[in-house]
């Protein structure tokens, strides 16, 4: 679809339309195991894959809130295409592995506009399109393109603005290792209400939790675990997956161990990433399958 889009090729708007219906029938399903999804990253397919991330996050957002599920795959539907638009912004600038000059910048804004002129001629709802073209405004009328603040933007628009970001943060690109999801959360909590819905970043927060399922933990007993399910009542005591020891530095037999179990003394010490441990997140995640 993105090969099409970069040579003014016509789309078949029905593949995005039923993949993101897919989404929110997974979620249903196993919602934990869809959200580990978001954590497998790979540098050079950042664009697809943060696209992926965006529509995940955004149907298990939606769920959370109430919406019911016409108003989630057309949530979900934004996110998987809300950033089509860089497909035509230079690879040099989109790219680049470092701090975007003022000209540069002003270039790569327009890939907002380019992603609603892509889509309109895809044929996308308007609604759609109205929610894609507001996922870089803030509440204080400081983003863009068209500087909307507060209630001009919609609750969808303000909705992805939230979720573009933390995954953004959470991000490993070229130019920079991404923060942990707690970090991440940390920032967008020190961004509201300036920038961000104050109460829609309360209930984002509460969606995902303090340590999202998927992310990485450093735990009492010197030991790296990966967070498989929420606990419903105690945040801080989620059901994780124990894989790798700081003492030895070496990969263990994965073993789940819940932390709200009475019989357990083990506590989360902080939110982690792989990196600061040189960890081969992927391989661990395919070896866990395979066991």
């Amino acid at each position: 679809m993105l090969e099409n889009v970069g040579k003014n090729l016509p789309i078949d708007v029905s593949i995005p339309e039923a993949f993101t219906k897919n989404i929110v029938s997974s979620i249903d399903c196993n919602p934990n195991a869809l959200m580990c999804m978001t954590k497998i990253r790979e540098k050079d397919t950042y664009l697809i894959e943060h696209s992926l991330n965006v529509a995940i996050l955004l149907a298990n957002f939606g769920k959370h809130v109430g919406l019911h599920e016409e108003q989630i795959q057309k949530l979900a539907l934004s996110g998987f295409l809300h950033d089509i638009g860089k497909i035509k912004i230079p690879d040099k600038i989109l790219h680049k592995p470092g701090r975007l000059n003022d000209q540069e910048m002003t270039i790569m804004k327009q890939h907002v506009y380019h992603g609603i002129k892509v889509l309109a001629e895809m044929g996308i709802s308007d609604s759609i399109i109205k929610t894609i073209g507001q996922h870089h405004e803030r509440v204080d009328g400081y983003g863009y393109p068209e500087g909307l603040a507060g209630d001009e933007i919609t609750q969808f628009g303000r909705m992805i603005a939230i979720v573009d970001t933390y995954d953004a943060i959470t991000a490993d690109r070229c130019y920079k290792v991404g923060m942990s999801s707690k970090k991440a959360l940390q920032i967008l909590l020190q961004e509201t209400p300036e920038k961000f819905d104050e109460g829609l970043v309360t209930q984002f927060v509460q969606c995902i939790g303090i340590f999202p399922a998927g992310s990485l933990v450093k735990l009492s007993n010197e030991k790296i675990a990966m967070v498989l399910m929420q606990h419903p009542v105690y945040a801080i005591k989620p059901v994780v997956k124990v894989f790798y020891s700081l003492r030895g530095n070496h990969y263990l037999e994965p073993k789940e161990l819940d932390l709200a179990a009475p019989s357990n003394m083990i506590k989360i010490v902080d939110a982690v990433i792989a990196g600061d441990f040189k960890i081969d997140f992927n391989k661990y995640f395919n070896e866990s399958i395979a066991v």
